[in-house]
């Protein structure tokens, strides 16, 4: 029976969130590292061994597809057609920007420190400093939830901390309507589709130039991207947007574009497709 794996995390990504759990203690992590490092190699015989192999992401694809039988790219998300931002939305939103109406930044996902959390509002700091007026309203918990609850006064209510909610139902109309912006600090290359998502309801995308970022920066031709864990380079990318507004439009734009041509139903019929191409049927 052909066996076909499946890969998204790259060894690197693993060991940083390793190194990123607060609840290891020095021993265990160089101990968990090393297991790390062992299980890659057999690994990548096994990789060598199988049908073909299905990569999330950029990260994994360009780590291990050479040399490899049938090595297949995809980008996870969530987005159907139906979910994509609408003509009449894109539009509304040009026209606000173009008005010179305040940026509006949306951030969502778990806030931990592997994800970037402690970022945020250092980032609105640093806009404040370059003159953008600007806000951001923050969706999700985690374990940096308090500190950024407790940071919130300082901005006079221009940064709102949301719990998690509804994706379909709530999250993604939110960012479709009443958000211009995703504010990404993410510094691990995973694969997170909130990107591709983000993208789709319309929404330009400024992030860290982690190898999950960047590449999909460069392959869509839209967003920004800052040297990893520089907050105030990703401030001046926003900054940037907010003095060239067109050029904020434009990239939205753009990366709606990508957003759409890559929909979870073109996803999962292209993944079926290599399926049976493993499996040797038409």
């Amino acid at each position: 029976v052909p066996v076909v794996a499946g890969l998204e995390y790259t060894l690197e990504t693993r060991i940083r969130t390793l190194w990123l759990d607060p609840g290891l203690g020095l021993a265990r992590r160089v101990l968990r590292t090393a297991r790390l490092w062992r299980g890659e190699r057999a690994m990548a015989e096994t990789l060598r061994r199988v049908a073909g192999v299905q990569f999330n992401g950029f990260p994994a694809y360009d780590a291990h597809a050479r040399g490899l039988l049938r090595p297949f790219l995809y980008l996870d998300n969530r987005m159907t057609p139906a979910l994509m931002a609408t003509p009449d939305e894109m539009v509304s939103r040009a026209d606000r920007l173009r008005a010179g109406a305040p940026l509006r930044l949306i951030h969502s996902g778990r806030l931990e420190p592997m994800k970037g959390a402690q970022d945020l509002l250092p980032v609105m700091r640093a806009l404040a400093a370059l003159g953008v007026d600007a806000t951001l309203d923050i969706y999700g918990a985690g374990s940096l939830a308090a500190d950024i609850r407790a940071g919130l006064d300082a901005f006079d209510g221009r940064v709102r901390l949301h719990g998690p909610v509804d994706f379909e139902t709530e999250l993604v109309p939110i960012s479709r309507t009443q958000a211009d912006v995703f504010l990404s600090c993410h510094r691990q290359s995973d694969p997170s589709c909130t990107y591709l998502e983000a993208m789709g309801c319309g929404l330009a995308m400024v992030g860290y130039a982690n190898r999950m970022w960047a590449r999909l920066s460069a392959e869509s031709r839209s967003g920004q991207v800052a040297p990893l864990g520089k907050v105030r380079a990703l401030a001046e990318c926003l900054a940037a947007w907010d003095r060239d507004r067109a050029a904020l439009v434009a990239s939205a734009e753009t990366g709606l574009l990508y957003a759409r041509q890559h929909d979870f139903p073109t996803e999962f019929d292209a993944r079926m497709a290599h399926l049976r191409d493993c499996a040797g049927r038409d």
